[in-house]
Formats: structure tokens, C-alpha cells, sequence
């Protein structure tokens, strides 16, 4: 789950989308976002 959460955040997909996509809670996508620093910028597919 989290290799998961980790790669999808560095394709730069936005925190809910992954969150619906792996039916959890934005929260915890939120947590690793700032526990491994990785900014919201690249993929720009979903804006």
C-alpha cells in the first residue's frame, strides 16, 4: 500500500484522487505527502 501511495504521489497525482482510487482516507495520503516531502506539481492531467 504504501510503494503504492509513493508512486502514484511522485507521478503527481492529487492526494483524493489516490485516495479514491485506493479507498482510503485523504488523510493518510496527506501524511505521506509531508513525511517524504514530495511536492504537488509535476502530472498536471487532473487539474
Amino acid at each position: 500500500m504504501r510503494k503504492t501511495i509513493l508512486k502514484l504521489l511522485e507521478y503527481g497525482w492529487p492526494d483524493r484522487i489516490i485516495a479514491s482510487y485506493l479507498m482510503i482516507k485523504p488523510a493518510i495520503v496527506k501524511y505521506y505527502r509531508r513525511k517524504y516531502r514530495i511536492s504537488r506539481n509535476e502530472y498536471q492531467g487532473f487539474y
